[in-house]
């Protein structure tokens, strides 16, 4: 109850501001949320001698709020961003039917990129999902290589570079 007056409060001397449409309520109005388009289920990405057999994409990336979602949580670090990103998680896993022997974790930060940033966007999202789905989380892997920021490479340097790795 204290921290929805505090929010109250809040977003009276600060007000938001939808990401997408600059309309003042919320900072994703409801009327640019349904802009975002789930893709249908399939599996995208050829997994040839990869780790594991299936990798399902929620949304296009080249949608300019999902573009700004992503950055301004993950470079700004607004919180509050996270449970829209769990929610489109949360609404394309459920189309997926899951083995009872299912755990949910994440790639996490190297420690040093984890300590510049200040937190781990990836535990957030798996932490939150897993939550709402309740499945439970363990942190299973460790990033023991720092690698260089990825974000400004586009997506041929970024394929060379992975390879590199």
């Amino acid at each position: 109850m204290l921290k929805k007056i505090i929010n109250n409060i809040l977003d009276y001397i600060f007000p938001q501001f939808c990401l997408n449409c600059k309309k003042e309520g919320k900072i994703i109005c409801n009327n640019c949320i349904k802009t975002i388009k789930l893709l249908p289920l399939k599996n995208n990405i050829d997994l040839k001698d990869k780790y594991f057999d299936k990798c399902y994409i929620c949304c296009e990336y080249n949608n300019l709020l999902i573009q700004n979602i992503i950055k301004k949580y993950k470079y700004n670090y607004i919180e509050n961003l996270s449970k829209y990103l769990i929610n489109i998680l949360y609404k394309q896993i459920n189309k997926i039917e899951l083995n009872k022997n299912i755990i949910i974790t994440n790639i996490p930060l190297h420690k040093r990129k984890r300590k510049e940033r200040g937190f781990d966007q990836t535990e957030i999202l798996a932490k939150g999902l897993s939550k709402k789905l309740n499945i439970k989380y363990i942190p299973i892997m460790e990033r023991i290589k720092y690698t260089k920021v990825q974000a400004k490479l586009n997506k041929e340097e970024r394929k060379i570079y992975l390879i590199l790795l």
